[in-house]
């Protein structure tokens, strides 16, 4: 007899029992005391030690730690403005009661990230991303080899404009993890373009986990989208939970179909949801439009009319001393192609 942990396949305990057959209901008896015995122990039981094997290889050993986090990722899945509000502060008492806890710190870069969706102003919104590039720069600091820190880091290389430094990120995380499909799943919707495996690695993160979570189409959906599978991106859009990026995608790949109404919707939506008046601000990338890595998203805002003139006097004005790092971004981006 064996016990197995159904996700990995690791074997917590084994047992074999011999008797004469009509004593079976004693030898029953006497196995269901030992493995009662076995297993139940607070300390010393078979599950006791797998949990404590399982917990130092999260990254920390301290309980409440691990608790906070664990409580801070299940609000984060919930992809809503209070979850987010809420995973936060989980996360940051996670890093209060261990920090030098890598995975808390991704985490809470993550659900920062989210939050600038929230941001009330593009200046808070900057702020919200520098708070989560150091978040995910701590995390690979206390843990280099920690696949998902890898990847979170990726995507605030990105948004700086390193992005041979994103794609060395990304493709070390593949190297650590190449069958983990969250590793997968989040390669590809961080770095979607034609010139990565990035359509591969998000199929190939679904075949993995049958079971997966909606957020997944999020990355097969811009990865289709960058590929010029425009049909594809439609379908992953739809089925991903509406977060900007998805929407987005939606928007471009009904444009590129040729179904106007439904392209500006989405893009409304994407409007809606974040501080952002420009493509290029939400991504980070003040020349999208001079980017041929971005056609297939700006052709698809084109076709769209998007963002509308009308939208275009509804920038809000950052409110931040000249001559900071935010400031000089934002007369970048005020001057850059901006996307009809």
């Amino acid at each position: 007899m064996r016990l197995t942990e159904t996700r990995t396949g690791a074997i917590l305990w084994f047992d074999r029992w011999s008797g004469p057959a009509q004593d079976i209901f004693t030898v029953q008896d006497e196995i269901l005391s030992r493995i009662g015995g076995t297993l139940d122990g607070s300390w010393t039981g078979a599950i006791a030690r797998f949990t404590r094997a399982g917990l130092a290889g999260q990254g920390t050993r301290n309980l409440d730690a691990y608790e906070l986090y664990l409580l801070g990722v299940e609000a984060k899945h919930r992809f809503t403005t209070e979850s987010y509000r809420e995973a936060a502060a989980y996360l940051r008492r996670a890093i209060a009661a261990d920090p030098g806890y890598a995975k808390a710190h991704s985490a809470l870069g993550i659900v920062l990230m989210f939050r600038i969706l929230d941001a009330s102003t593009e200046a808070e919104a900057f702020a919200l991303m520098d708070e989560a590039s150091a978040a995910f720069r701590k995390a690979v600091a206390l843990d280099p080899d920690d696949p998902d820190a890898l990847v979170q880091l990726a995507s605030a290389q990105l948004w700086d404009g390193r992005r041979a430094e994103a794609k060395r990120s990304l493709d070390r995380a593949i190297e650590l993890a190449p069958n983990n499909p969250d590793v997968l799943s989040i390669a590809a919707w961080t770095y979607p373009w034609a010139d990565s495996p990035a359509l591969d690695r998000a199929r190939l993160a679904m075949e993995r986990n049958p079971g997966h979570p909606d957020y997944y189409h999020v990355g097969l959906a811009l990865a289709a989208l960058f590929a010029g599978d425009f049909a594809l991106a439609r379908q992953e859009a739809k089925a991903a939970p509406p977060v900007p990026d998805a929407v987005v995608a939606l928007g471009a790949a009904e444009a590129h179909l040729g179904d106007m109404n439904a392209s500006r919707t989405a893009f409304e939506a994407f409007l809606a949801q974040t501080s952002f008046r420009r493509l290029g601000l939400y991504y980070g990338t003040p020349d999208i439009a001079a980017d041929p890595l971005w056609a297939n998203l700006v052709e698809g805002a084109r076709l769209a009319a998007y963002p509308s003139p009308r939208m275009r006097h509804m920038r809000r004005r950052i409110r931040c001393a000249p001559g900071t790092r935010t400031w000089r971004r934002w007369l970048l981006v005020r001057t850059a192609p901006l996307p009809e």
